[in-house]
């Protein structure tokens, strides 16, 4: 979905592909002590990553610190769903950087549906999808 927004500018020879998630403020809600929390911590470490002035690490606890540098080294998505299965964002942090302005302005600018693609879309998502919540689907698909 990403790339449909790019792709009439970018490369429209493309055949494209694409998935949700489209809100990732509304996806972090939905993976805060849920099953899939490994990608919501590894969404934070890959947004760091990318806007190196968002200064996760600041954020962590002790645990964070030695967890997250551990799972940077080895984590696969097995050990995302498993190694992180229902923790909560507290429990690595001193405070949750996603209540921060900087952190909110930089998920917001990630928010899919700003431009909408010019080309042909089928949106699904399954109904019992365990990490993607559809709320967040369902509003993009109204965007």
């Amino acid at each position: 979905m990403w790339a449909a927004e790019k792709q009439p500018t970018y490369a429209p020879e493309l055949n494209l592909v694409g998935g949700v998630p489209a809100d990732l403020t509304e996806m972090a809600k939905g993976l805060d002590g849920y099953l899939g929390f490994g990608f919501l911590a590894f969404a934070a470490v890959g947004l760091d990553a990318a806007y190196p002035e968002l200064n996760l690490d600041s954020y962590f606890n002790d645990t964070g610190r030695q967890q997250i540098a551990e799972a940077k080294q080895n984590a696969c998505v097995v050990e995302l769903l498993t190694n992180y299965a229902f923790k909560k964002i507290s429990d690595y942090t001193t405070s949750n950087p996603l209540d921060t302005p900087a952190w909110q302005a930089r998920l917001a600018e990630n928010k899919l549906g700003a431009a909408p693609p010019r080309v042909p879309v089928f949106q699904y998502h399954a109904g019992t999808d365990e990490i993607v919540a559809t709320p967040q689907a369902d509003a993009l698909h109204k965007r």
